[in-house]
């Protein structure tokens, strides 16, 4: 036996409390290993936890989800009048429904000959609506309003929608167009739409909304009014 491995032994024994002034004493490896491993002290508490190691990469991306129902605007009426609409006078009780010529039925709209619009099904409605103010007379200044009319089918008739679109014209060369864009969600169909034009009784009795056809044959007329409204489907 080496000597180191004789005072490694002797170490190992002397904590065992055995006396190994003895030549008597034998003792091999295998067994000086198991009293070792069967006179094990308590453990002792466990050390700090050391630092974090670096992070890993990053794994491969997922599969990409399904593709969500697509939403758009499909039209669902167009129409436009192209005769000359002109209130008989002055104040509110003059004032007249604007029209947009024949009468129309589609799927979830209907128009009729005077231009009331009725929504028949519930939905998110873009209303755009067009007009053309102008006057016959030369004299004096005319005030011209143009206003949104909706029926929410609530009982309480018809109510004024957005704000009046107002314009003076002091001149019968003057032409001014209008327009007016609103969406409009239907909750408890069916909603009645209508545009009304008024003059103002503070000016003179004339005006109205005019159309004009363009010189040559291939243009479309300028409609005094036109209404497009399309549907969120």
């Amino acid at each position: 036996m080496s000597k180191s491995n004789s005072i490694s032994k002797t170490l190992s024994l002397s904590r065992l409390n055995i006396n190994t002034n003895t030549d008597n004493v034998t003792i091999g490896d295998d067994t000086l290993t198991e009293l070792l491993e069967n006179n094990k002290g308590p453990i002792g508490p466990q050390g700090p936890q050391g630092p974090q190691g670096p992070q890993g990469p990053q794994g491969p991306q997922g599969p990409q989800g399904p593709i969500g129902p697509s939403v758009r605007l499909i039209q669902q009426l167009f129409a436009y009048d192209t005769t000359k609409q002109t209130p008989t006078g002055t104040g509110q009780a003059n004032a007249i429904k604007a029209k947009f010529g024949a009468p129309q039925t589609t799927t979830y709209i209907d128009l009729d000959a005077l231009g009331i619009v009725t929504f028949k099904e519930n939905g998110n409605y873009l209303i755009h609506g067009k007009g053309q103010y102008g006057r016959d007379n030369t004299a004096d200044t005319v005030l011209l309003h143009f206003r949104t009319m909706v029926n929410f089918n609530d009982g309480l008739g018809a109510v004024q929608v957005g704000d009046t679109i107002s314009a003076e014209i002091n001149n019968k060369k003057i032409v001014i167009p209008i327009e007016i864009s609103f969406a409009l969600n239907v909750t408890n169909a069916p909603y009645t739409l209508y545009f009304e034009v008024m003059r103002d009784s503070n000016e003179q009795n004339d005006g109205g909304l005019y159309s004009f056809t363009p010189t040559g044959t291939t243009w479309n007329p300028s409609g005094s009014a036109s209404i497009l409204i399309e549907r969120l489907m």
